[in-house]
């Protein structure tokens, strides 16, 4: 059984993501046995991770310029 937590805290200009995997069954060269639990922890850091990067971001970059002739 895999006790996975992600914790994320409000920084002053940023937001912290963490996980802890110490409760994450290993096999006995120290790697993460793949549970579902396991899968899903690494899939939704990795979209809070992404979301993070996305948010660093300025607005103006995320959407190209409109090439509408008005």
């Amino acid at each position: 059984m895999a006790k996975i937590v992600i914790t994320l805290e409000d920084q002053q200009d940023s937001v912290t993501l963490s996980m802890d995997m110490g409760s994450a069954p290993t096999n006995l060269l120290g790697a993460l046995k793949q549970t579902a639990a396991v899968r899903m922890s690494q899939s939704l850091f990795d979209i809070a991770a992404a979301e993070a990067k996305l948010n660093e971001l300025p607005a103006c970059r995320r959407q190209p310029p409109s090439q509408t002739i008005h």
